[in-house]
């Protein structure tokens, strides 16, 4: 129901649907609606967000080109880990429109720190970006912060245990 209104709303600019379990097949259904919605600029992601619903999302990113900010943390117990930021990096490579992205709590180690570290080398548009409370340690701290040695659009990395 929510994702046939969002392919026709043209009034909605935020949607915060935290703690609504909208399962898998609710997920997919919500980023079908983002391929084509024009006016959502801040989207608020749901509970219990796994890879496939990640994949899902990397290919709405893909596509829409009018959401600006993206939260997707702990606080609704997502467990997007390694794979899935690895995924959303890449999305952010072709994206040019998100400003703020929120993925704090995540599960996220090393690796997908290092998968960022390429976002921000080349990402023009990502201003905010929060990665705080994740599982990379120093070294993962390390590779962000030297990614801003390129990086001149990003005014905020939060990234505090």
């Amino acid at each position: 129901m929510l994702a046939k209104v969002l392919r026709k709303n043209s009034a909605l600019t935020t949607l915060d649907l935290g703690y609504n379990p909208l399962g898998l097949t609710g997920i997919n259904a919500l980023m079908n609606a983002l391929h084509t919605n024009t006016t959502l600029t801040s989207l608020i992601i749901p509970l219990s967000l796994t890879f496939n619903g990640i994949k899902a999302l990397v290919k709405a990113l893909r596509i829409n080109n009018t959401l600006t900010c993206l939260q997707i943390d702990k606080l609704y117990e997502n467990y997007i880990e390694s794979r899935g930021a690895k995924a959303l990096a890449k999305a952010l490579y072709k994206n040019n429109t998100l400003i703020t992205l929120v993925i704090s709590f995540n599960f996220i180690d090393f690796e997908g720190a290092k998968a960022f570290r390429k976002v921000l080398y080349t990402n023009t548009t990502l201003a905010y970006l929060d990665l705080s409370c994740n599982d990379f340690d120093f070294e993962g701290t390390k590779v962000l912060i030297e990614a801003l040695t390129k990086n001149n659009t990003l005014i905020a990395l939060k990234i505090c245990d």
